[in-house]
């Protein structure tokens, strides 16, 4: 008997031990997928197997991908995860159909949405095409007003990219929607990055740090390039094969005045656009940024010195940066897919400021792509609805897989181009230019023009004004009375 209780004592005492070895059992997942799933969407009827019909521009440039049949990454296996989410959960099915972008000819998605408005078919329920190129035909009646899709849409919520929008009014009528679903038009933000490590062997400061705290503007830019440029070959001049302090593209001079708080036009109640003139502040914004990079030995911008490229065998502005020969770099966000082989480490900064008492203002270039909803779509409030809840479940989870991605486009996981990207550059103002999406009278083209020469602008804004207004009528329509 006492040899029996030792030996339940002893199997008492390893219980313990036997609970802790033990592996543990996959519990079966009995809770309701679907309604946790539903918490995060909008809520929504059931659409009884609505088929929501999307053209989209097949772009070599960024991501637009409001749908992917094959996925391969975990960003793509995202977007495939929300599209087929979303057609179980609403009882709904999402087909998207691309056509190619056609440079030489215009855009095919244009002329095939011209064609449909004229042949009065409602084959799609949503185009998805650069801006510059489609939103031309807001005026030719082919595109519902965003009023019409009912008020199931909130331009307010932070999935759509309002203060963009606020700015393609015509007439006072809005027609474009852009927010989280579309990649492509976040990719086509303009933002710097700079060289960690040139900036470090120079003993220069932390400049998103700077940009984090506030004090990031243009004469920054200025000083820390005019310190960075070396003279390799000590010829007294610029050339590719010097170490230079700014890379750059040849619409440095708009996206400036843009991220300095400069319009160029002015806007009524309507948010129609106007040209009396350049205002003081944008002439003196004008003449120190000609004066600080279009006139300088430390910056390259294309393609006023393309010649210097070839002559060093290099193909791009692009490819000096991503070849360590650039302490700073613009572009937009997409551009950083060029930079995935660099050998160096490179943090992104937001679009400078003119003054330190700015507020940071993030420009959209014009070829961003943007959403329309066809005039002659039918049940215009189901299709509100559907895009809210595309937008919403974007933001949980496709938006930040996106973030993930493109600051995973460098070498190295870096926090601080995380903290610019979401803290600066997508929660500041957002502009889309209507002067660089129309370019009303070549105003926009001229400017650059008179800043590669190094010419002040005051003559310009007086001969313009004289026709400005009306070029700006003949591409929006009369402007409205009240």
């Amino acid at each position: 008997m006492k040899k029996i209780c030792c030996l339940i004592l002893a199997l008492l005492m390893m219980i313990p031990l036997l609970a802790a070895c033990k592996k543990e059992p996959e519990k079966e997942n009995t809770s309701d997928t679907k309604a946790e799933e539903i918490e995060w969407l909008v809520p929504m009827e059931d659409l009884e197997g609505r088929e929501f019909k999307i053209l989209g521009t097949a772009s070599n440039y960024g991501l637009t991908l409001l749908d992917i049949e094959e996925p391969a990454s975990s960003l793509e296996q995202s977007i495939y995860a929300r599209n087929r989410d979303l057609e179980e959960r609403l009882n709904i099915v999402i087909n998207y159909t691309e056509v190619m972008y056609d440079a030489s000819a215009g855009s095919a998605l244009k002329e095939e949405i011209r064609t449909q408005y004229y042949a009065n078919q409602a084959a799609h329920d949503l185009y998805v095409g650069s801006g510059n190129v489609i939103i031309s035909l807001s005026t030719e009646g082919c595109y519902a007003e965003v009023s019409e899709l009912g008020t199931s849409i909130d331009l307010t919520k932070s999935w759509w990219d309002e203060s963009s929008m606020e700015n393609l009014y015509i007439s006072g009528k809005s027609y474009a929607l852009a927010g989280k679903a579309l990649l492509h038009y976040y990719e086509s933000t303009n933002i710097m990055a700079y060289n960690v490590d040139y900036a470090a062997s120079m003993q220069m400061p932390n400049f998103a740090e700077m940009a984090l705290e506030g004090n990031w503007t243009w004469e920054d830019v200025h000083t820390y390039s005019e310190m960075a440029w070396r003279d390799l070959d000590n010829d007294s001049s610029k050339d590719a094969s010097d170490l230079l302090g700014f890379t750059v593209g040849h619409n440095l001079i708009e996206i400036a005045l843009i991220s300095s708080g400069e319009n160029v036009l002015t806007y009524d109640d309507n948010n129609y656009p106007s040209f009396s003139g350049f205002s003081e502040r944008t002439i003196d914004v004008y003449d120190d940024i000609v004066k600080w990079f279009y006139t300088s030995e430390d910056t390259l911008i294309a393609p006023r010195d393309n010649q210097l490229l070839s002559d060093a065998g290099v193909a791009s502005w692009h490819d000096l940066f991503s070849n360590g020969k650039a302490l700073f770099y613009m572009e937009p966000v997409g551009s950083l897919q060029k930079l995935r082989e660099s050998d160096f480490e490179f943090t992104v900064l937001p679009a400078p400021k003119y003054e330190a008492d700015d507020e940071y203002r993030t420009n959209i270039v014009r070829y961003a792509s943007l959403m329309f909803v066809p005039s002659l779509a039918t049940e215009k409030e189901e299709i509100g609805l559907f895009l809210e809840n595309l937008m919403y479940a974007s933001s949980i989870k496709t938006f930040p897989d996106y973030v993930e991605t493109i600051v995973n486009l460098q070498r190295t996981r870096n926090a601080l181009s995380y903290r610019v990207l979401t803290e600066i550059v997508w929660a500041s103002e957002t502009v889309i230019s209507m002067l660089h999406l129309y370019d009303f009278g070549e105003l926009s083209t001229t400017m650059v023009e008179y800043a590669k020469e190094g010419k002040k602008i005051n003559a310009l804004g007086v001969s313009m004004a004289r026709n400005l207004d009306s070029l700006i009528e003949q591409a929006l329509g009369a402007k409205p009375s009240n």
